[in-house]
């Protein structure tokens, strides 16, 4: 991420492979001009959640 990031979203979240990518793709949606960065909070999830993130981030999403 650069120096000038505006605006940081937090996700929160805990065995959300049912939702993160949802999540990630309304994300990439937005139309919003100035940089910002996403930070993921896990919870110790157990379930596929960061499967699903390092997937997102090898695809060209953002880096977790």
């Amino acid at each position: 991420m650069t120096n000038n990031i505006v605006v940081s979203v937090i996700i929160p979240c805990r065995n959300e492979a049912n939702t993160i990518a949802s999540v990630l793709e309304d994300l990439t949606k937005q139309k919003f001009d100035a940089p910002f960065e996403v930070i993921v909070a896990d919870g110790y999830s157990d379930d596929d959640t960061w499967d699903i993130l390092r997937a997102h981030e090898q695809a060209g999403g953002y880096p977790y």
